[in-house]
């Protein structure tokens, strides 16, 4: 328990299949805000007279060292970087005049105004979201090859998607578990290998297949392991349409062997 979080952090195999626990890329736009906030923290710092309590520069300075290792990190070190930005934001210009403040009643309606906006704000874009979920879930995972092995169920576990196990889960528990999903940190490296290793259709794939006694593979049609299967004898597709693609093995194709233990099987609710 007290070793899972340095065993996650430090996982190699983590780092290397989830693009979440990968490092930013500053070459992207998307990651340009977080290079600002950095250049920004570090000007404020510098420019301010107000100084930085030593537990804060510790604080900063681990959260901005997990942020560069790790895109998912990123919050912390915004979290920490801008209270410390507008603390020092708040003494600008240095010879500024006293400013007038507002009666009480005007801040207190103010206020009042602000918060109602944000409520509002919010209560729209919830509904927007509610309303456009049906066709969001449709455009982002494989609903209709979702309908088909609800109608037509697995005899055996399945080989998914990695970004498809928590919506499988969420569509198929219990009656058919995935072989993966978001919760790879408690999985294990060796999985997290197999997984990469059969998806990209490479290495000792077959037996990968065999020993965890998948029958059912579903899998985007343009990679690699969808394109191996094709020909690979055995394997027959059952289902297929833009987004998804299923194969179904024959009973040749999957050896009478009983699968290692493993949380992949039995895929509790989070």
């Amino acid at each position: 328990m007290f070793s899972y979080p340095f065993e996650t952090l430090r996982s190699p195999a983590i780092q290397n299949y989830i693009v979440e626990w990968a490092s930013p890329n500053f070459h992207r736009l998307e990651y340009w805000p977080f290079l600002l906030l950095v250049l920004a923290t570090f000007a404020a710092l510098s420019w301010s007279r107000v100084q930085l309590r030593p537990r804060d520069l510790i604080l900063l300075l681990v959260s901005l060292y997990a942020s560069l290792c790790s895109i998912r990190m990123i919050p912390f070190f915004v979290f920490i970087a801008v209270p410390l930005i507008s603390q020092r934001l708040g003494t600008w210009p240095r010879t500024s005049p006293q400013p007038r403040r507002l009666p009480t009643a005007s801040r207190s309606a103010l206020n009042f105004v602000i918060v109602l906006a944000m409520a509002i704000f919010a209560s729209v874009r919830i509904a927007k979201v509610i309303e456009s979920q049906p066709q969001a879930e449709a455009q982002q995972f494989p609903s209709r090859a979702v309908e088909f092995l609800r109608t037509h169920p697995p005899s055996g576990p399945i080989f998914n998607l990695y970004d498809w196990g928590g919506y499988l889960i969420w569509k198929l528990y219990p009656s058919t578990p995935v072989f993966i999903d978001g919760r790879t940190d408690l999985y294990g490296e060796p999985l997290l290998h197999d997984f990469a290793d059969l998806y990209q259709f490479k290495g000792p794939w077959q037996q990968i297949l065999q020993r965890w006694r998948i029958e059912t593979v579903i899998v985007p049609p343009d990679s690699a392991l969808a394109s191996g299967l094709c020909s690979a004898p055995g394997w027959a597709v059952s289902y297929q349409d833009s987004q998804a693609i299923i194969f179904t093995a024959s009973p040749s194709a999957i050896r009478t062997e009983p699968a290692p233990d493993s949380p992949t099987l039995a895929n509790p609710p989070p």
